[in-house]
């Protein structure tokens, strides 16, 4: 019975504050008389399989991302949303602080073993990316730094560190990277005896890879280049130049 009245009370409050941002939000529209962004119905006929269907907004599809009036149209709405949450931006700020409050700023995974290296993740205090690290099965050794996401993401505004992938050798590791928030990621290899890395080898990929038993073939999936959505399985073979 008290666990049902916790669990009452602590979504009882969350329902509490997203009804304050609600009205904080619909105060502030009412002050500002935004115009809400509407998109324009125009019917679509699909055929698929047989099957027929319309679509109002297939026009708002724009692979090639230049279509002046779908840009327009999530530029209103961005430029809406901001002004929605404006009033919040104290509050939301507040909310986010005491929540990264309540986090363990240093911090690691749970350690694991694989091919003869135990491998972890290293979270640092007042850092944005972890660290990953291995060292040798039985050796009072060092860890070593396999990747620093923060070394890596110097200089850009975005960064994500898709995957890691040693290979069996356990000479030599690719990464995934994206610098952009596209999901448009580039694989980069280094030595693992060497602190040089061989930058944006590939590009263009899913965050997939892994590497063939003769340590030589990397396999990773290309990118269609207009959906952007993983489309074929390629293999690269190390030390070329491109895909």
């Amino acid at each position: 019975m008290q666990l049902t009245q916790h669990f009452f009370y602590r979504y009882l409050n969350i329902i509490l504050l997203i009804l304050l941002l609600n009205m904080i939000a619909f105060t502030s529209l009412a002050g500002e008389k935004m115009i809400i962004p509407m998109a324009d119905k125009q019917p679509h006929k699909i055929v698929l399989h047989d099957d027929s269907r319309i679509d109002n907004y297939y026009w708002l599809r724009d692979d090639m991302r230049k279509n002046k009036k779908v840009i327009k149209y999530l530029t209103d709405e961005n430029q809406y949303t901001n002004a929605v949450l404006k009033s919040g931006t104290i509050l939301r700020e507040q909310l986010f602080g005491e929540m990264v409050a309540r986090m363990e700023q240093q911090d690691q995974s749970v350690p694991y073993t694989y091919n003869g290296y135990i491998y972890r993740t290293l979270y640092q205090e007042g850092k944005d990316y972890p660290v990953y690290q291995r060292k040798p099965v039985n050796q009072n050794s060092d860890w070593q730094i396999l990747v620093d996401g923060n070394e890596r993401a110097k200089g850009y505004q975005f960064y994500t560190l898709g995957g890691i992938a040693v290979s069996e050798d356990n000479n030599r590791l690719a990464i995934v990277e994206d610098f952009q928030g596209s999901r448009q990621f580039e694989v980069s290899f280094r030595q693992l005896a060497s602190k040089k890395w061989q930058n944006a080898v590939i590009k263009n990929t899913s965050c997939n890879i892994v590497w063939s038993n003769d340590n030589q073939t990397l396999y990773y999936i290309r990118n269609h280049p207009q959906t952007l959505l993983p489309y074929q399985v390629y293999c690269h073979q190390y030390g070329k130049v491109g895909g």
